[in-house]
């Protein structure tokens, strides 16, 4: 599919055998058909909400209509014989937000309840934190993401309110494919146990990958869509697969070059983004919060995730934050 039409694809991409009719959005179908609610701005939300803290926390919603396991994007795993840890990317650990100008901020995204509200289907316990600004433009993200009709008709389901380049907003976590195939692996498993079309999972998956983890894809008009081209690409380490037409030197400025990474590595024709099974150890240098750099090794060896809403409750209200990548803020 052409990723540029994101929007109007995902919203009525379906098949001969999808229950879902080409004229129903994601959104507006799976609504009414998962909630048992008629469609409102209200019950969107609310379904943005169930799979955005289903894809964060793991299995954790009433609304699970099929038995398969989701450990959640904040939970350590092994993927690919690769170690992902995405939640230390928001819990101060590293310096990489987008929020200090030419270099990386430290800056915690769970600082209004942790996982407790998400567990509730709730952004956070206030409306003035770091937590609620970041799930609230998610779950915005995600609404324009399936077509949902109902958003931006009232202020009960806001239009998305982030930044529309999604490099800008992830530039500085110098995300590699490992921990992008994981992300987007949880994202699909949390569609999968809340009962969506295998056709709308497939999609799902095809366009984040196209969209996002490729390497200097050219500029893009996606969310919102008025906002003209912007940067997408959130996967920019050497491990990443290049997008269509690379445009690397337009990924190039005073504080962040990734134009060394115009390549496509050994190996990387296998898996997403390159990820194989069986493939070496990665590692990956980050600016700690202390100021020193902070270096992972990745074991070859598979193992099950642990629970992410473990991890989340197990760690310091003031500590902890959303390992949420494809956010916007």
């Amino acid at each position: 599919m052409v990723c540029l039409v994101l929007l109007g694809a995902l919203a009525v991409a379906s098949a001969a055998l999808a229950q879902r009719p080409n004229y129903t959005t994601i959104c507006d179908y799976y609504t009414p058909k998962i909630l048992n609610k008629p469609n409102s701005p209200a019950s969107q939300l609310e379904l943005m909400t169930v799979i955005v803290n289903t894809f964060i926390l793991g299995n954790y919603s009433p609304y699970q209509q099929v038995n398969v396991t989701v450990a959640g994007i904040t939970a350590p795993a092994q993927y690919h014989g690769a170690t992902v840890n995405l939640l230390s990317y928001f819990n101060g650990g590293w310096a990489s937000t987008n929020r200090g100008g030419s270099e990386g901020m430290v800056v915690n995204f769970l600082d209004d309840g942790g996982a407790g509200p998400l567990q509730e289907n709730k952004p956070a316990d206030g409306t003035d934190s770091n937590q609620y600004r970041l799930l609230t433009h998610i779950y915005q993200y995600f609404g324009t993401f399936y077509g949902c009709s109902y958003q931006g008709n009232s202020s009960a389901f806001p239009s998305y309110q982030g930044k529309a380049s999604q490099y800008e907003v992830h530039k500085f976590m110098d995300l590699d494919s490992y921990e992008m195939g994981f992300f987007i692996d949880q994202v699909c498993y949390a569609l999968t146990s809340l009962g969506f079309e295998q056709l709308d999972i497939d999609t799902t998956r095809s366009s984040l990958d196209l969209v996002f983890n490729r390497r200097c894809t050219p500029a893009k008009a996606i969310i919102p869509h008025s906002a003209g081209p912007q940067l997408q690409a959130c996967c920019i380490a050497s491990n990443c697969l290049s997008g269509t037409n690379p445009s690397c030197a337009a990924y190039s400025n005073d504080d962040v070059s990734v134009s060394e990474y115009c390549f496509n590595p050994p190996g990387s024709s296998s898996g997403i983004g390159g990820a194989s099974s069986t493939g070496s150890a990665s590692s990956s240098t980050h600016a700690s919060g202390s100021g020193s750099a902070s270096t992972s090794s990745s074991p070859s060896a598979t193992t099950t995730p642990t629970s992410a809403a473990g991890q989340m409750l197990g760690v310091s209200l003031t500590t902890v934050a959303a390992a949420v990548l494809l956010v916007c803020i």
